[in-house]
């Protein structure tokens, strides 16, 4: 990885504005993420396996192997989609 002093030398001398976010937490914000929780949340909010692979683009077949921790590895993209589902249906139930 390259340090933050590093990445600045470049981009300057590319005169390419500095990226916002924090390479090390794009990486890691997915890993050790608890699928099995999240999905059984978003089941428990009404939601099935099939319509819950719609709203992110999977499958109901994917999102049941998830559930099952046959993925060690998700990709940020899957994580994050489901993530923000959960946190749109969930967080506001919680609240209510």
């Amino acid at each position: 990885m390259f340090s933050q002093v590093n990445t600045k030398v470049i981009y300057r001398a590319k005169k390419i504005p500095p990226l916002v976010f924090d390479f090390a937490k794009h990486i890691c914000d997915n890993h050790g993420m608890d699928w099995k929780n999240i999905i059984e949340d978003l089941q428990e909010s009404g939601m099935t396996q099939a319509e819950i692979g719609e709203a992110i683009g999977k499958s109901q077949a994917w999102v049941c192997a998830l559930a099952k921790g046959q993925y060690s590895d998700v990709r940020w993209s899957d994580g994050e989609a489901l993530r923000k589902l959960h946190d749109a249906r969930c967080k506001s139930r919680k609240a209510a």
